[in-house]
């Protein structure tokens, strides 16, 4: 399963929802522009400045996510004598095993690209400005594993599982509390 960029599967209407739904997971600037928006509302001309990419080409995608309802305008402000259109995601990015295995290999290479480069860029920004290490409970691992079919089905389960879990207890985190802003990878796939 892909989970990177706030809707999660049961929550689609129909079956031509989730047809436009991986329609617009299936670009990878269009999954870009939705990692981005995760991270609070923003413009396309914010966006397109972040990513090096031409205003016209994102205001594109951003008008095709907004068609196939995966965002919202959020806010409208002037600027320099012309609107700027600030928009909100309305789903986050996230495939089932079955959507994932549907999609052309060529496009499941750009999905994983495009999310392991939001990681590394995430990662290399909290090392940078010394948050990374700044916790003495961060949590960080890497272990090879030798498994059978079984096992490997097994520990996909199981980070499934804390990934369910992690939203959820995100979901419970009062409004009233001191918020941690913090990054959960979950990666298992076959080494080279």
């Amino acid at each position: 399963m892909v989970s990177d960029l706030m809707a999660t599967q049961g929550e689609l209407k129909s079956s031509a929802d989730h047809a436009a739904y991986l329609k617009a997971l299936s670009h990878p600037l269009r999954l870009q522009i939705l990692r981005e928006m995760n991270r609070g509302v923003t413009s396309p001309k914010d966006i397109a400045d972040k990513l090096g990419e031409s205003l016209g080409v994102v205001s594109y995608h951003v008008r095709t996510l907004e068609e196939l309802g995966c965002i919202e305008l959020a806010d409208t402000k002037y600027r320099r004598g012309a609107v700027q259109h600030f928009y909100r995601p309305l789903r986050r990015a996230e495939l089932s095993d079955d959507d994932w295995a549907a999609l052309p290999p060529n496009v499941r290479d750009s999905v994983t690209a495009v999310a392991l480069d939001g990681f590394i860029e995430m990662a290399a920004a909290s090392v940078r400005d010394g948050t990374f290490d700044a916790r003495t409970d961060r949590h960080l691992s890497s272990v090879q594993l030798e498994l059978d079919e079984a096992g490997w089905s097994e520990v996909n389960a199981m980070l499934a599982g804390v990934l369910a879990l992690a939203m959820d207890l995100q979901e419970r985190t009062s409004t009233d509390a001191t918020t941690i802003s913090s990054v959960l990878t979950l990666a298992h796939f076959e080494r080279a």
